[in-house]
């Protein structure tokens, strides 16, 4: 069923690839002619009695004068958000998508969302599972909830359109939930910093640019596409942890990053190149780590496992472990590194993919990985300089972001970088004092600044 649904969203794809061009810039772009470009966001007024509110959107239309419906947002599976993300106090927006819409004017619009929610109080780690009202039912498992606009949509003129999915009037009684979405203020909309983060998959088509300062077009499954960029903190890496990863189009990648709306694009923080596995994967945080049985307490945070606050995943003798930028690491190293050896940031983001038992509430790993933005280069040292703590070489191999073989590189120490030797930790002093030019180095690097230089959080070399 899914390697059905899969394939034809893959075959939708490649169609929409044949009739898309590469001209013009900024936000997305459609194959069908028309005249207003309007890009859809969600955010939230703040209300504190729930940490979490997870909902399920499926479609969204707008309606115009004339009583004509357009679509302006749709997901066959469903797209979950946690509205309580999306405000600090202030607003916080998070792009849905855009579309080309007929000029006219636009005063209702009809959100369809699952009926079926959760929530997680204030203070709790427990989810409660909640339902809309059957005054909103519209079909099997759905709900559909009204928007009146507080002022007329004008399309072309209006470009940036939010709905305000209001928490502060929400009525919650006994599980039965009364909804309330209106228009948003749009406040601090031109602000990239008020932007939220967000996963997109698609195909890549029409790449520019070196290594390091990507743009692209990635396209949806149906037919729309934005244009995104890189940087030269992008990480990248392949799903399945093979081969250096490089950027061609036609591939299928999966990318986290945030919506400029100074630019109109989408900028790429974590890439992942997708190996078109049918194994079900998770986003989360580790939220315990256990001895026994192999097993560790994943924090739900994806669709994936709408019904559950945690899961567990469990390791066998055939998952493979990985860190962040893609290097492969023993299942020990990671929870090692989870546990905060050589994990200086704490983080504990975490992806998995395997086989999932609903049952016991455990996905069986296939493979695991840390998903922080974390790269990695294997180089051949030239020079290094303890005054400055830095060392200079030629790159052998890398993961986690794009380069080249044979390529100069320089890599910048701090006070928290961790030295190893063949595997033991040593001092800095004993670390530059022993280390000769063409000891093989390996340098895991947290970020890279505009001299181009890596910053690195843990060396090891062997000699």
């Amino acid at each position: 069923m899914f390697l059905k649904g899969f394939f034809s969203w893959v075959m939708a794809v490649a169609l929409a690839l044949s009739l898309i061009g590469c001209g013009g810039s900024g936000a997305f772009h459609s194959p069908e002619d028309s005249q207003g470009n309007l890009n859809l966001f969600a955010t939230d007024t703040f209300a504190d009695d729930y940490s979490a509110v997870w909902v399920r959107i499926y479609q969204i239309n707008l309606i115009d004068s004339q009583g004509k419906n357009v679509t302006v947002f749709s997901s066959v599976n469903g797209q979950e958000i946690n509205l309580s993300s999306l405000s600090d106090g202030k607003p916080l927006y998070k792009l849905l998508g855009n579309v080309q819409v007929p000029v006219g004017t636009y005063s209702l619009a009809n959100v369809t969302l699952d009926q079926s929610l959760k929530l997680i109080p204030t203070g709790s780690t427990q989810a409660q599972p909640a339902s809309f009202d059957t005054g909103f039912t519209s079909g099997f498992n759905r709900s559909r909830i009204p928007v009146r606009f507080a002022e007329p949509l004008l399309i072309p003129q209006v470009t940036n359109f939010t709905l305000d999915f209001d928490l502060s009037q929400w009525v919650i009684t006994n599980g039965v939930v009364i909804p309330v979405v209106v228009t948003g203020t749009n406040v601090g909309i031109l602000d990239p910093n008020r932007h939220v983060s967000g996963i997109f998959k698609g195909f890549i088509s029409c790449l520019v640019g070196p290594r390091g300062s990507r743009h692209f077009l990635l396209t949806f499954g149906d037919g729309r596409s934005i244009r995104a960029v890189t940087d030269s903190s992008t990480i990248i890496y392949h799903e399945d942890g093979t081969g250096e990863p490089f950027l061609v189009n036609q591939q299928l990648v999966e990318i986290t990053g945030t919506y400029d709306p100074r630019t109109g694009t989408l900028s790429s923080e974590v890439i992942e190149i997708d190996d078109y596995s049918s194994l079900q994967e998770v986003h989360g945080s580790v939220e315990e780590l256990e001895d026994i049985g192999g097993r560790i307490k994943v924090r739900f945070v994806s669709k994936l496992f709408p019904n559950d606050v945690s899961i567990f995943v469990k390791f066998t003798n055939q998952t493979k472990a990985y860190l962040g930028g893609g290097r492969e690491v023993s299942i020990d190293d990671l929870v090692d590194y989870f546990n905060g050896v050589g994990n200086s940031e704490g983080s504990s983001a975490v992806k998995v993919a395997g086989l999932y038992d609903e049952g016991t509430r455990t996905l069986v790993a296939t493979w695991i990985r840390s998903a922080d933005s974390t790269g990695y280069l294997q180089i051949s040292l030239a020079s290094a300089d303890e005054k400055d703590l830095r060392v200079s070489g030629v790159v052998l191999g890398w993961s986690g972001f794009e380069t080249n073989a044979n390529l100069g590189v320089v890599g910048q120490f701090d006070a928290n970088t961790q030295y190893f030797r063949n595997g033991n930790p040593i001092s800095s002093t004993a670390f530059f004092q022993q280390i000769k030019p063409g000891v093989p180095l390996s340098l895991v690097t947290k970020s890279i600044d505009s001299k181009g230089w890596y910053s690195v959080t843990r060396v090891t070399g062997n000699w």
